[in-house]
């Protein structure tokens, strides 16, 4: 992909596991072009926060194993995630908003000290252009008192609100990557939009390439044109949304999109995938999805699926739809 924003090939992540190490990441390639939103799903387990961790370089003494042939940030070489070098790429050029902002800020200083400790380090100036610069922030991300949310805690702001300070501070520093990882779960619908309305500012406005992971793919077909599919910690479909959700190709895909509950279908009750996904370190062999799957045959259950084709539509299997 011409003028990515980040490019990764081969990206693979093992954890210590028993005797040996459990790959909770498997060689995942992953192109953002700037400005485009592409969604991350999979269910819980398939390793989507996991990757995300790793492109930020916050696995460092988790004893995890970290491999990639290649990282590009705006095509231009990354410093190694797990290098000191990297710190200063992180919060300027890649940032996160990550699943719980009651734990991503500290909860002794106030919102307005964080965001402006943020901005003042990643790039400079004094404490009254960082507070202008926060306040701004504040007000894109949707607060109507901007000063009153500066300077309060985060124990007195609901957990919408927390969230929303996360991307205000994303939006501080302006990043060319911001990793979104469920960035509206356990939130109301009002405050889900918020949220969503936001991250598509904040890619209007800086021409950032967003990675939003979710479970819930209704907010996945609201904002994203592309998608990826995980399972295992391997990508098994990536295509334009339309496409994916017209027509998917992986068993696995259209298992997910099965799940998703309609009123027109039996009082809108989901059709839930059977069995569940396999422990890391404890994959089988083959497709790791051919004991769910109705279609596995024994080919399998012996040979891996490689992900062949573009950005805009592949999937690995060996009997697809």
């Amino acid at each position: 992909m011409s003028g990515s924003a980040l490019c990764v090939r081969d990206l693979t992540v093992e954890f210590p596991f028993e005797s040996g190490f459990a790959r909770v990441v498997d060689q995942v390639d992953l192109e953002l072009a700037p400005g485009e939103v592409v969604g991350l799903v999979g269910e819980s387990g398939s390793g989507k926060s996991v990757l995300a961790l790793a492109l930020m370089g916050l696995l460092n003494g988790t004893g995890a194993r970290i491999t990639a042939r290649q990282m590009m940030l705006e095509n231009q070489p990354a410093k190694g995630a797990a290098s000191a070098g990297f710190r200063e790429v992180r919060g300027r050029d890649i940032a996160m908003v990550f699943q719980e902002p009651a734990t991503a800020l500290d909860p002794v200083f106030t919102i307005g000290w964080q965001i402006t400790s943020v901005v003042r380090r990643q790039h400079g100036g004094g404490r009254e252009r960082a507070r202008e610069i926060a306040l701004a922030a504040l007000e894109q991300a949707g607060f109507e008192d901007p000063t009153e949310i500066f300077r309060a805690y985060p124990g007195q702001l609901s957990g919408g609100m927390r969230q929303l300070v996360m991307i205000a501070m994303a939006m501080a520093v302006k990043p060319r990557v911001l990793i979104a990882d469920e960035p509206t779960t356990a939130l109301d619908v009002t405050t889900q939009q918020r949220v969503l309305g936001s991250l598509l500012q904040l890619r209007d406005e800086t021409g950032a390439a967003v990675l939003l992971i979710s479970h819930d793919l209704g907010v996945i077909a609201s904002c994203c044109t592309r998608v990826l599919v995980m399972y295992c910690g391997r990508v098994v479909e990536q295509a334009n949304y339309p496409d994916f959700h017209a027509q998917p190709r992986h068993p696995y895909s259209a298992g997910l999109l099965r799940a998703i509950p309609r009123i027109a279908d039996d009082y809108g009750a989901a059709r839930g995938i059977p069995g569940q996904a396999p422990l890391p370190g404890r994959l089988p062999a083959g497709c790791h999805f051919a004991p769910r799957c109705s279609r596995a045959s024994s080919v399998c259950l012996d040979q891996t699926p490689l992900l062949q084709g573009s950005p805009a539509s592949a999937f690995a299997c060996h009997n697809p739809l």
